[in-house]
């Protein structure tokens, strides 16, 4: 075979090859079937050309001017250039599709990572318009981005809002860099939101310039933040400010931080404390001991939550101190304990006063419950002796002397007088018992006191006296306060017993202020101010304080043979004055009686004496006023052998009305102060009414001063204390009625 029909084969193999791979090769490229076949069908036509120029058969079709070796030749480079040119672009269109497809792939990847942040971001062109949003974005504002492509933000936030944002975009696009800031934007609903928002400006491949945000809701964190930094300003105003001590430790005592209420208790500095162990507010010996005991109780956690106590402080101070506790304890920091301490010495005092006033109070109504019960007895007993001491005084006028039963009636009366005596000491005890007050020098008293003192006293016992000079004069009944004293020196004596001792009797003036008058008994109701003072000590055997506690008792007494009303009535007497008293006793010791009178500058009249005249007689008529029979009837007797002719009422009712009728003759009332009905008080004052003139002469067990002060200023003509002998009752109608007479 020749060479000429050896590239001719070659040709028409290279074209049916070409023409073959070009039908799908064209499709691939122009993606048109039409013009895919049109290609297949011109190389097809070019391959049937060269066959009837190679072969014989195709000589019907072979051009005369072209000889075989420039058609081959022909033939055979443009298929080669034209397959080498397909192949080319091929191999081009393929990369773009891959270019294509990757970048597909990479929106497919951004917008999947953009719509599944919990960050809003979005695109606005240079112009501020919305080029892009995420899923996001449309959750937030309720809107889609087709809704939102093309729009500013004027056209969906408030003005103000969308200008800043806007400005906040320029400056970005200035400054061309990434830029992080706070936004605040109102969401769907108009509630505005915090944004922490990071921008950053970017331009595509035609210069145009873009910005892209990035934001994260920030609002619940920002108010978390503000509420911890609330808590934190809160708990700082508390540690700075608090009135009580606050301090902090870890495990091994290291004080780690105190504020300064803890700094003024301990009277250290907060650079003197922090950084030191808790023991530093101690004294040395006690360091090592509350350190030990600190360590142990924090590693097991037994340390008390609430807790009182008294602490001994460095500075020498010892203090109350109310003390709470408590752990602190977060995720793996070291637990932390922190103390509060409250100074209570003030409180504690304070309450230690309290209670010391409320014993001394209830112990003054239980005295005065007491007193009132000894009072009442006092007079019920008071008005029986008035009958027996009445009619003995009866009886004896109508016995002749000589007469063997007189000295029985004597021996009765005096009985009734020691008896009357005893009702004196239960009335002094209550506060009630008759006082004759008058101006009265209590040293003279002291000195008149003095020789029945040292006879009443053991005779190894010294009596010292010590007597301040000038010493004011005091209101008081003599006969009473040298009852006071009898009684403390012979109380004195008993506790000194067979033994040598001593007992002081000193006199004085001191001014009494709150505190020390709320150590006396009475006090409730004492005043302070100056006081006359006098002091019985003795160097006895001295008192417990059980013992202490009921001294003043009445009935109560440590002697077997004792009644246990000396104290009682001193008590009593003091009241009636007006006066209080201090106790100090320790068992060996010995023990102190002060009495505090009030002073008195003013000067009183000593009462007149009338006197007696057992040949007095009167006339007219008296009525006796009395509930007690056995009173009235002896009453009436005394009366009847005085000359008077006498009416009897055995209530203020029936007194008054008796009066009523016969307020003409009547020359005097003899008004009983306690009755049914209507009582002295009220029946004086019906009396008066009817006759303003009216003499009534008052008689009572209670003291004479109860009375004056009650009639004050009322017009009463006397008061007749019970029980009375008919003497007594002489002397009182001759005074009244003269007086009446001479005025």
């Amino acid at each position: 075979m020749q060479t000429a029909e050896i590239l001719g084969l070659v040709a028409l193999a290279v074209q049916l090859a070409v023409a073959i791979y070009v039908l799908p090769l064209s499709i691939r490229i122009t993606g048109s079937r039409l013009v895919s076949w049109v290609l297949f069908a011109a190389f097809l036509s070019m391959f049937v050309l060269r066959f009837a120029m190679t072969f014989p058969a195709g000589a019907i079709i072979r051009h005369p001017l072209l000889t075989p070796h420039w058609d081959e030749l022909f033939a055979l480079t443009t298929s080669g250039l034209l397959l080498f040119a397909m192949f080319y672009i091929d191999r081009l269109f393929v990369r773009r599709r891959q270019v294509e497809e990757e970048l597909r792939e990479a929106q497919e990847r951004f917008t999947h990572f953009a719509d599944n942040n919990p960050a809003v971001a979005w695109i606005k062109d240079d112009s501020g318009r919305f080029v892009y949003v995420n899923k996001p974005f449309e959750r937030m504002f309720r809107t889609a981005l087709a809704q939102l492509k093309g729009k500013t933000g004027f056209e969906i936030w408030p003005e103000n809002i969308a200008r800043q944002l806007r400005e906040h975009d320029t400056s970005v696009l200035k400054k061309n860099q990434t830029v992080e800031m706070s936004e605040t934007v109102p969401d769907a609903d108009g509630n505005l939101r915090q944004w922490w928002v990071s921008k950053f400006p970017f331009s595509d491949r035609n210069g145009r310039k873009f910005v892209f945000s990035m934001a994260m809701d920030v609002t619940e964190q920002r108010k978390m933040e503000e509420a911890v930094r609330d808590s934190e300003r809160r708990f700082r105003s508390i540690w700075e400010n608090s009135a009580d001590g606050m301090r902090l430790t870890d495990e091994q005592g290291t004080i780690i931080a105190v504020n300064p209420a803890y700094c003024k208790l301990v009277g250290l500095g907060a650079s003197e404390l922090e950084g030191q162990s808790l023991t530093a507010v101690h004294p040395p010996e006690n360091r090592e001991k509350v350190l030990l005991q600190y360590c142990e109780r924090f590693r097991t956690r037994i340390i008390e939550s609430y807790f009182e106590r008294k602490v001994a402080l460095r500075c020498g101070k010892v203090v109350d101190l109310e003390v709470a506790n408590s752990f602190l304890e977060h995720d793996n920091q070291p637990a932390l304990l922190i103390g509060i301490f409250r100074d209570i010495t003030e409180r504690r005092q304070a309450e230690e006063q309290r209670l010391t006033l409320e014993r001394k109070l209830l112990d003054s109504q239980k005295l005065e419950s007491l007193g009132i019960l000894a009072g009442g007895i006092a007079h019920d007993f008071n008005n029986l002796l008035t009958a027996i001491m009445g009619n003995a005084s009866l009886a004896q006028l109508q016995m002749p002397e000589g007469f063997p039963a007189r000295q029985n009636l004597v021996n009765i009366e005096k009985t009734s007088i020691r008896a009357a005596g005893l009702c004196r000491q239960m009335l002094a005890y209550s506060g009630r018992g008759q006082l004759v007050v008058q101006d009265v020098a209590l040293n003279s008293l002291v000195d008149e006191t003095a020789q029945l003192i040292n006879v009443s006293i053991n005779k190894k016992i010294a009596l010292k006296f010590n007597l301040a000079a000038q010493l004011p004069c005091i209101q008081a009944d003599p006969s009473q306060i040298q009852q006071v004293i009898m009684n403390l020196v012979i109380n004195a004596s008993e506790a000194i017993g067979d033994n040598s001792g001593v007992i002081n009797i000193t006199t004085g003036v001191m001014n009494a202020d709150t505190r020390y008058i709320s150590q006396t008994y009475l006090a409730p109701n004492f005043p302070s101010g100056n006081y006359v003072f006098l002091e019985v000590s003795d160097t006895g055997c001295g008192m417990t304080p059980d013992v202490k506690a009921k001294i003043f008792d009445p009935f109560f007494t440590t002697k077997f043979t004792g009644r246990g009303l000396g104290l009682a009535a001193v008590l009593g007497i003091m009241r009636g004055h007006k006066g209080s008293l201090k106790v100090y006793s320790e068992p060996g010791r010995g023990s102190s009686f002060k009495l505090l009178l009030p002073c008195n500058d003013a000067k009183t009249t000593s009462p007149k004496t009338v006197t007696a005249s057992s040949s007095w007689r009167g006339q007219g008529t008296i009525l006796v006023v009395d509930d007690e029979e056995s009173v009235r009837i002896v009453t009436a007797r005394m009366l009847e052998n005085f000359g008077f002719s006498v009416l009897k009422a055995c209530d203020g009712r029936e007194g008054v009305e008796t009066f009523r009728k016969n307020s003409g003759d009547i020359q005097a009332v003899v008004l009983d102060m306690t009755m049914p009905r209507l009582n002295g008080d009220e029946a004086f004052r019906e009396i008066r009414r009817i006759n303003p003139a009216a003499r009534v002469l008052l008689m009572s067990g209670y003291n004479e001063q109860d009375a004056t002060d009650r009639f004050a200023g009322k017009g009463l003509a006397g008061f007749l204390q019970k029980p009375f002998r008919q003497d007594d009752l002489r002397d009182k109608l001759r005074m009244i009625l003269e007086k009446t007479k001479t005025s």
